[in-house]
């Protein structure tokens, strides 16, 4: 048993939502530097229409009040324990490591088949539905604290705004920007800055900052904790899967080099203000149009054939 397609277009949805959350917070109300009633009714909008398909599904009885209950128990955990270790991340460094040790201890219990033995009293298992949120839980717990494992070899120091894995995305990503940009007939220049790249025309009439949070390693973390969650119970082999994750890696990246070049071009042509809009909007429109292909064209890629059964003939 597995999600219909109108309940993977639903997770999608939610996982829009999910996304435009750090939007919502970081860019409205950190640095105050977006359109605060644009990003929440787009947020609102992904709620509303993951929560519409969702409800179908439940009225279709293909989903149970009680599964659909603790998916979302899951799915919230895993917000919640993200955003605490994000926004404390600029604190005192202790904070967010122990919101994240708590969140990895947390992955790990849920992992022990006598805890699961606990909660499979309250709650199905087997749902599809809850398996995804748990798996999708559990696998984004255990990815924090190895990064942070890798930030503080790298860098020195206790971290969790992950610089030492977003520069090498930044790097990777900027040279493909200019790429881009070089087609429609603008040649740049790449100038590497503390927290990111600043791309620059050659006659210095515009440019654009590509910070850490543009190089896409949190949608990308999102996609694979996902993907991993999903492909559990994809019925092909391993080679297949691992195929169909990197053209979903590939494909992901891809959509933050096109989203970055096309917001250059809009600030380059119609201002800062056109941009910032577009900032706003054309993330979670690429986001929707990639992940939404990719998904239905990774299962449909994954399925077996039907086999075609022996047939004997019959004695004469």
């Amino acid at each position: 048993m597995k999600p219909t397609n109108i309940q993977y277009l639903a997770i999608i949805l939610l996982l829009g939502a999910f996304l435009y959350l750090f939007e919502i917070f970081y860019h409205g109300f950190v640095h105050s530097d977006f359109n605060k009633v644009q990003i929440i009714l787009t947020f609102t909008t992904f709620l509303l229409a993951s929560a519409f398909l969702f409800a179908h599904e439940i009225i279709d009885k293909k989903i149970k009040k009680k599964d659909m209950k603790g998916f979302t128990s899951f799915f919230i955990l895993s917000i919640l324990f993200l955003f605490l270790i994000f926004y404390t991340r600029t604190m005192n460094p202790q904070i967010p490591l122990f919101f994240a040790s708590l969140y990895f201890l947390t992955a790990v219990a849920l992992n022990l088949k006598p805890i699961q033995a606990i909660i499979s009293k309250k709650i199905n298992l087997k749902s599809p539905m809850i398996l995804f949120s748990l798996r999708f839980f559990i696998i984004l717990g255990l990815m924090i604290l190895p990064a942070s494992a890798y930030e503080y070899h790298t860098a020195g120091a206790i971290d969790f705004r992950f610089h030492s894995i977003a520069s090498p995305m930044i790097k990777l990503i900027t040279p493909c920007v200019q790429q881009i940009l070089l087609l429609t007939g603008h040649s740049t220049n790449a100038i590497p800055k503390e927290g990111g790249t600043t791309l620059i025309l050659q006659d210095k009439t515009y440019s654009v900052f590509i910070g850490i949070l543009c190089s896409g390693l949190t949608s990308l973390s999102v996609f694979i904790a996902a993907f991993l969650a999903l492909v559990w119970d994809m019925k092909t082999t391993m080679p297949r899967k691992a195929a169909i994750l990197i053209i979903g890696i590939s494909g992901t990246i891809l959509s933050n080099i096109l989203r970055i070049s096309t917001l250059f071009l809009v600030g380059l042509y119609f201002g800062n203000e056109a941009m910032t809009f577009m900032h706003t909007h054309l993330g979670w429109i690429l986001y929707f149009i990639w992940i939404t292909l990719f998904w239905f064209a990774a299962f449909r890629i994954a399925a077996p054939k039907n086999p075609q059964k022996n047939r004997t003939r019959p004695k004469p």
